[in-house]
């Protein structure tokens, strides 16, 4: 009788579900820290958020990209837009 317990429960846990694997966080790229911040704020934990622009006070106007922030973006990301209608 004891061996029947050990295999029923045995069995018994190989065939319990198993918790789902974490999925990797959503990379989010953001023009502007302030957009970034509400994709943060929003996503949690399950977001990483990287803004472009990370100084509230520069014009985005003015803004020229450089080599370092091309290569910033390399990788897979969603892009964090805003259209005008």
């Amino acid at each position: 009788m004891p061996r029947l317990a050990v295999f029923a429960m045995l069995a018994a846990s190989l065939l319990a579900p198993s918790p789902a694997p974490a999925a990797a966080p959503i990379a989010i790229l953001a023009a502007e820290n302030f957009y970034g911040d509400i994709a943060a704020q929003i996503g949690g934990p399950d977001v990483t958020v990287h803004s472009i622009l990370t100084n509230p006070n520069q014009d985005p106007h003015l803004f020229e990209v450089s080599p370092a922030v091309a290569r910033g973006l390399v990788g897979p990301h969603r892009d964090l837009q805003r259209h005008r209608l």
